[in-house]
């Protein structure tokens, strides 16, 4: 009976050194499972971080250049009015302003783009209110006898769809 409590007791020892070896283990590995979660989930934020700094900085950089743009065609259509201004043919006079009105709804899209919440889209119903206010502005003789009725739903357009849109209706009226 001694030698079966001693025995007993061994194998209680042994068995006890076994369970605290292995919650030891489990314990450490779960440590080093949770640093290296912990480590890749700062890693994580970072780059995150990193991305949406360069993500607004390319925004902005976005919503410049249509500034400059729009600037730039500003430029060009104050040029066509001290053109037409100082061109006393009548049938180039209409030309000039063609082009005028064709670059001005290009550089109210930039402009529209440059507001934008968006810059990659825009809200083409107040794109041609604008459009239709420019012309109208730019022929007062012809304006006073149109008038013009508009039923546009909220229509979003890229950009890569709104210059051309805008130059057909540019056209149109």
């Amino acid at each position: 009976k001694e030698q079966q409590a001693t025995l007993f007791i061994v194998n209680l020892f042994l068995c006890v050194i076994a369970i605290s070896l292995f919650m030891y283990l489990t314990l450490s590995n779960s440590v080093k499972e949770n640093e290296a979660y912990e480590k890749r989930l700062n890693e994580r934020k970072v780059a995150e971080k990193t991305i949406k700094s360069a993500l607004q900085e390319k925004e902005l950089l976005l919503a410049e250049i249509h500034h400059r743009v729009k600037n730039n065609l500003s430029v060009i259509a104050s040029l066509f009015n001290l053109q037409i201004g100082s061109t006393e043919n009548e049938e180039a006079k209409a030309i000039l302003m063609d082009s005028k009105n064709r670059v001005k709804s290009m550089a109210l899209i930039h402009d529209s783009l440059y507001k934008s919440e968006k810059l990659s889209e825009i809200d083409f119903a107040k794109y041609t209110k604008e459009l239709i206010d420019e012309i109208h502005y730019s022929y007062p003789i012809l304006a006073n006898n149109i008038k013009i009725n508009t039923s546009i739903s909220g229509i979003t357009l890229n950009v890569n769809n709104a210059i051309p849109c805008g130059l057909i209706l540019n056209e149109l009226l």
